[in-house]
């Protein structure tokens, strides 16, 4: 009985330190203070990773190559000018979601040609909130809350507009619940920008003009008789159909 006594207390003391050994690795505090690092670090192109799925033997057919890729990291083409087109970013409150339809980004840029870098995560954004426990105005527990905004950004190059707009039709399209988007396009116009600019505002002081050289002559006819009928003119003799006027 004694030695028995005798024991129970080092049981104690041994479950007691595993304890404080748990809390000081996976305290709170340390959660606030961002002590614990959760950056991603994403293998290269091209390393094999085992896929979920996998194919059925009893067909016997081989299986297709864009099936087997999905074995593999996404690939990517090189760039050939290394003009930046346009930066896609993607925000999320899970990670495992945000990585998922990253991979998939990655897949349509490869398969729509269009050279893209590496997923690169952005700083996190953490916001708090303390509120009252209670419903009652001078209640004295309070309550804290925590949303942490996890984002990634893949950027695109070498690409026409087309295919840029091809692209984030298809990433619209498919996006799953839970990642939000926001994609920043870049034009380059030549150095006559300026110049074309004022010639399609001379072109649209004219609208009849327009309409009689692009359109069809016959529909142009037709507009010409309806200007010109005396009925039509006496029922607009009344409206305004000037231009405002732009203030200098």
């Amino acid at each position: 009985m004694l030695q028995l006594v005798r024991s129970a207390p080092r049981s104690l003391s041994r479950a007691s330190a595993t304890r404080s050994v748990i809390a000081r690795q996976f305290s709170a505090s340390a959660l606030c203070r961002n002590e614990i690092d959760d950056r991603v670090k994403y293998p290269a192109p091209g390393t094999y990773t085992p896929s979920v799925t996998e194919p059925n033997p009893a067909t016997g057919r081989p299986v297709p190559i864009n099936v087997d890729l999905n074995n593999y990291e996404p690939f990517r083409h090189a760039q050939t000018h290394g003009h930046h087109v346009c930066s896609l970013q993607l925000r999320s409150f899970f990670t495992p979601d945000l990585d998922f339809f990253c991979n998939f980004v990655l897949r349509v840029a490869f398969y729509l040609r269009i050279p893209a870098s590496g997923v690169t995560p952005l700083p996190r954004k953490t916001e708090r909130w303390t509120v009252i426990k209670s419903p009652f105005v001078h209640a004295k527990v309070k309550e804290n809350f925590e949303r942490r905004t996890h984002k990634r950004q893949i950027k695109l190059y070498d690409a026409n507009p087309e295919v840029i707009q091809l692209f984030l039709a298809t990433v619209r399209k498919y996006c799953i619940a839970g990642v939000g988007m926001k994609a920043t396009v870049f034009h380059r116009e030549g150095v006559d920008v300026v110049e074309s600019m004022e010639s399609i505002g001379a072109a649209e002081k004219d609208q009849f003009e327009g309409i009689a050289s692009n359109a069809d002559p016959k529909v142009a006819e037709a507009i010409r008789a309806i200007l010109n009928d005396p009925v039509f003119k006496e029922a607009m003799k009344d409206t305004n159909t000037e231009k405002p006027k732009q203030d200098e």
